[in-house]
């Protein structure tokens, strides 16, 4: 994972909403004052869930440091932002924001397979 954006102030999450084209995913670590009783981080991933955001793994949290890993499809950072500021269980102190980088797609190996026998192909000769 690459780390693209990170603050203080939670108001700003959905600004880096433009680093993250359609398909990417990510991880959003949200640093808390307090940690957040298991059935509010429950309920919680819920609701981010029902209003659309897809999360390509359970929500955990660790000490005070939720961590949300999501596919962009909606706005998931807006919904996100939106939605912890609605519940109000926690103050958000920080957070940061990763990108988890574009893999070597099919093609490129296959590329790389056909070169490098060629090129052994032509050493052997």
């Amino acid at each position: 994972m690459e780390l693209v954006a990170e603050s203080l102030e939670l108001d700003k999450l959905p600004e880096a909403e433009s680093l993250f084209a359609e398909g990417d995913k990510g991880e959003l670590r949200l640093y808390l004052d307090r940690k957040i009783p298991e059935d509010i981080l429950y309920e919680f991933e819920s609701s981010l869930r029902n209003q659309g955001v897809i999360l390509t793994e359970p929500i955990r949290q660790e000490a005070h440091i939720v961590f949300i890993k999501f596919k962009k499809a909606t706005d998931p950072l807006a919904i996100i932002a939106a939605t912890v500021i609605a519940t109000g269980v926690s103050s958000v102190i920080g957070w940061q924001l990763e990108k988890e980088p574009l893999g070597i797609p099919w093609w490129g190996w296959a590329i790389g397979a056909v070169s490098l026998g060629f090129l052994l192909f032509t050493l052997r000769r």
